[in-house]
């Protein structure tokens, strides 16, 4: 019995088709849109069994990159078409400066886990906007302070105005 491997995997110029070719002589043209929409992410599989949901919107999704992995299974990287990646602060300037700057769009940072502080919150969001962030996206760290409203002015003077941490708090009314 001979076996049957893939020989080519070729992408199309406008990346919605990847054409599979075996040593037999088969050949599969497969669309991104049904490659995305079959994908094993937890977004179309769930987090457990009997969680599988077809996603909608898939249409003009594009591959970006095709990698074999092992004897046969095939990576392969969508462009999902997203505006804005929500990321967690790493807890280091320079690292998180890194990712922001390998990022091809814009990254703000995820409210991270609660902080013992709204200063510490405070000065978190400073540093991953100092590192390059864009904004950040909050919500245990700005009700789980007490005075929402005085917390969400905070937030606003260091995200929109730049305000140092202690200055936004006290400008605040803390």
């Amino acid at each position: 019995m001979s076996e049957v491997w893939p020989t080519e995997l070729r992408v199309s110029k406008d990346r919605h088709r990847l054409v599979v070719t075996f040593n037999d002589g088969a050949s599969f043209d497969l669309s991104a849109e049904m490659l995305r929409v079959l994908s094993p992410s937890a977004e179309v599989q769930g987090h457990g069994p009997g969680q599988r949901v077809t996603v909608p919107g898939k249409r003009n999704v594009q591959i970006i990159s095709v990698q074999p992995t092992g004897n046969y299974a095939v990576r392969i990287g969508f462009e999902a078409g997203v505006d804005v990646i929500k990321v967690g602060y790493t807890g280091d300037f320079e690292s998180f400066r890194e990712t922001v700057a390998t990022c091809p769009i814009p990254v703000v940072i995820a409210g991270g886990p609660k902080t013992d502080t709204l200063l510490g919150a405070l000065v978190q969001t400073s540093e991953a906007l100092r590192a390059g962030a864009k904004g950040a996206v909050v919500g245990r760290n700005l009700w789980g302070h007490g005075d929402t409203t005085m917390a969400a002015r905070a937030f606003k003077l260091v995200i929109h105005k730049g305000m140092a941490p202690e200055d936004a708090l006290a400008a605040a009314g803390a």
